[in-house]
């Protein structure tokens, strides 16, 4: 007696008619199948089904039928109805059989419909159903291929995944001109194959494929000398046609320089404005403002008019580089009237967008920028009045941001670093703050102001604990099965610290739990009061739901940053590769090298040499980068 299994084909009678199905699952006595002619799963008596014999395929069969010698109604002719296909041998679709279908198909005058269903919809239902016994040929070993450039399992893949779909989608589109298509790319990928590779004439698509992949910033660091070779060749190739891939892979290549172009600002130019002519697209025209702005390519002369021109088109676009720039150029009166209060209010607008970002862990954003503006604009006064204090919370805020934005390796990101953290330094040595300390007392409304009146609520636990002091521990409610809810973004300026903690924990000395009577109690709450109804300030902090009060507590907070400042200084040599050039600041591991000796430090494009400006010693927390983005000296070139 035959043994049923799982994916049998099985035929059974059933309202006395013979039905097909496929056995999904097997029972003691029945099996369920599921039934083609309902579309539905019936379970049936074992007794009453009958297995469908598989219908085995030839190698030379399927060698056949890949290149439409035969049609798949006349391989099949003999097969029962709802037999299983199944290939004797795997088989390997090559270029050959690619080839010679182009031409049958051609020579038959078969209509789409046709083709479709004797030809492409078996091989297609055959790559899936063969159990993997149905693979696409290698390009041969002695071809010289890289990474991103076709093999001939790719060209085959996309002409049965892609290029063929069309016969599926559209049958209004004659085949012979998607047939020629295949032929003709084939055969260029053969010829191709004889050829080094930067002497090939791959197809347009192919090139900029290629220069897709391979531009992709991390990917281009590890690229070869070869493929920088092709990549920069490709490009060349394709701006002829003005291709919009090449013209920015090749115009953000030059703009500051990359792993395959040196900087070439009159290049970058070039390209980019082609880009924004072609397209009209604002990212491009916030590129020409900074180019236009700095004066990239006038000798360092900026053009203001033409910066504002594009930086309020970029603006328009919703850029926001081009909305705070266009902000610089109102602080400074630079090609527009000068306004300070436009400035403020157009960068103070971007402030409380990018605050969200910073919520939720978005630190790709631009808040290390803006948060650097509104700290600027509150030491000089520009909001109406200057203060130190929110300057100073400003350029924290702006300082762990960029520390954080560091690790996408975004352009003019260290510089961005180095102009915050040099405000920082001066706040504290011209004493328009004092020096941090560790633990301090806050005001709480103040450290989580941003927190209250959203959408989540705020989760407060209240602890006695046994000196008499009282520890609060609060963080975001998290919301039902949310294991990790956001974390709590906390600016506290006299222990210096900014950053992202899961919970805030809070010491109250000597503090007096006024409500609710039960201590380690945990309540929510979405805003704070430290006022009574006739708005008088009063010594308790009122943690308020809505309008109904869930806690009051008396006392002082205090704050200790979870942050240990380190002792330790550290040795920073600034260098100039050219004379007038930018400073770049490197960590010094040797005693040997001084001020004015010529140094090999490295850089992303290799090792250079440089000149020493100055040297000097620095603690962890005023240096400009994270400790482990400096690159180190550690010898002289001069003996």
């Amino acid at each position: 007696m035959y043994e049923f299994k799982e994916g049998d084909s099985v035929t059974f009678l059933f309202k006395r008619k013979n039905r097909n199905g496929i056995i999904l699952n097997i029972n003691k006595k029945t099996a369920d199948v599921y039934v083609s002619d309902f579309a539905e799963i019936k379970t049936i008596p074992l007794s009453k089904l009958t297995v469908v014999p598989p219908f085995i395929l030839k190698k030379e069969q399927v060698r056949q039928l890949c290149r439409y010698e035969v049609k798949w109604s006349e391989l099949i002719g003999s097969a029962s109805e709802n037999a299983p296909i199944i290939l004797e041998k795997p088989y390997t679709i090559t270029f050959d059989d690619i080839l010679a279908a182009t031409k049958n198909i051609h020579l038959s005058w078969d209509d789409n419909k046709t083709v479709r269903d004797q030809w492409y919809e078996p091989i297609y239902e055959l790559m899936f159903e063969s159990n993997g016994e149905m693979f696409f040929e290698d390009t041969p070993d002695d071809v010289e291929m890289t990474e991103y450039l076709p093999t001939r399992a790719d060209v085959i893949s996309s002409i049965f995944y892609r290029d063929l779909s069309i016969l599926c989608d559209d049958e209004s589109a004659p085949i012979s001109e998607t047939i020629t298509e295949i032929r003709d790319y084939i055969k260029n990928i053969i010829a191709n194959e004889k050829k080094k590779i930067i002497d090939r004439d791959y197809v347009d698509e192919v090139k900029e494929f290629f220069i897709k992949k391979l531009g992709n910033d991390d990917r281009l660091k590890k690229a070869t000398s070869l493929e920088l070779e092709v990549y920069r060749h490709y490009i060349d190739q394709l701006i002829q046609k003005d291709n919009i891939t090449a013209l920015r892979c090749k115009g953000y290549g030059c703009y500051g320089g990359d792993a395959a172009y040196e900087c070439d600002w009159n290049m970058a130019f070039k390209c980019i404005t082609k880009l924004y002519e072609l397209t009209g697209e604002p990212v491009y025209a916030n590129t020409l403002g900074y180019i236009y702005y700095y004066g990239r390519c006038s000798n360092g002369e900026p053009k203001y008019d033409e910066a504002f021109k594009y930086f309020s088109i970029g603006a328009a676009g919703g850029y926001y580089e081009s909305i705070y720039k266009l902000a610089d150029m109102f602080v400074n009166g630079y090609g527009v009237v000068k306004n300070t209060r436009t400035a403020y209010s157009l960068v103070a607008e971007l402030y409380n967008k990018n605050l969200q970002y910073m919520f939720y862990g978005e630190f790709d954003c631009k808040f290390a920028d803006v948060a650097l503006r509104m700290g600027n604009y509150a030491e000089n006064g520009y909001s109406g009045q200057i203060d130190y204090d929110e300057a100073y919370k400003y350029y924290l805020q702006a300082d762990f941001a960029i520390r954080q934005r560091l690790k996408y390796d975004l352009y003019g990101d260290l510089s961005v670093a180095n102009s915050i953290r040099q405000r920082l330094n001066n706040m504290v040595q011209l004493k328009h703050v004092q020096k941090p300390k560790r633990l301090s007392d806050v005001d709480l409304k103040e450290l989580i102001g941003h927190h209250l009146k959203q959408y989540r609520k705020l989760q407060l636990k209240i602890k006695s604990l046994k000196n008499g002091d009282i520890k609060l521990i609060i963080r975001i409610a998290p919301l039902k099965n949310e294991e990790y809810p956001p974390k709590l973004f906390i600016t506290e300026s006299n222990t210096a610290f900014c950053g992202m903690l899961e919970t805030l924990e809070l010491i109250v000395k000597d503090g007096v739990i006024a409500k609710p009577d039960n201590a380690d109690s945990i309540i929510y709450f979405d805003n704070i009061k430290i006022y009574d109804e006739d708005g008088f300030e009063t010594d308790r902090t009122v943690f308020v739901l809505g309008d109904d009060i869930q806690a009051e507590v008396v006392g002082e907070f205090r704050f200790k940053s979870p942050i240990k400042v380190s002792d330790k200084k550290y040795r920073i040599a600034s260098v100039y590769f050219e004379s007038g050039g930018r400073y770049y600041d490197y960590l010094l591991e040797t005693e040997k090298v001084k001020v004015g000796d010529n140094v090999l430090v490295p850089t992303v494009r290799g090792e250079k040499e440089a000149v020493v400006a100055s040297i000097c010693d620095k603690y962890e927390y005023e240096l400009a980068l994270p400790l482990n983005k400096y690159k180190v000296i550690r010898e002289s070139l001069i003996n």
